[in-house]
């Protein structure tokens, strides 16, 4: 196939486990990014317990802010307009979510070292 690296996001790791059996007879690295911990008082984070499986089956795991969604630098600027990580995300997501969160899951994995870039 040529694919040496797997990116997949996985709020609860569900989607990484499916990855990891999909690919298990292969060389294909699994990287899984898991939701921001900013998501935690809404119920959405992936427990410790379910991560280190993930890692004790291979996988590696990344939790980090979401470079395209979480609100870190603020949504405009003092001239009234809007930040380029929000029209970047916007532009995205006109094809859909799933695009955007393709980028920025890939972002997140490129930035945390996970794959080479």
């Amino acid at each position: 196939m040529g694919i040496s690296d797997l990116v997949v996001a996985s709020t609860h790791g569900d989607t990484g486990f499916k990855a990891l059996k999909i690919f298990k007879d292969t060389k294909v690295q699994i990287i899984v990014v898991g939701i921001s911990y900013s998501y935690k008082s809404e119920g959405w984070e992936m427990s410790s317990s379910v991560r280190k499986e993930l890692e004790d089956q291979g996988a590696k795991v990344i939790i980090s802010h979401h470079v395209l969604s979480d609100d870190i630098i603020g949504g405009v600027s003092e001239q009234g307009i809007p930040h380029p990580h929000k029209i970047i995300a916007e532009t995205l997501r006109r094809f859909s979510q799933g695009v955007k969160v393709a980028v920025e899951i890939t972002i997140m994995a490129a930035e945390a070292g996970a794959i080479k870039t």
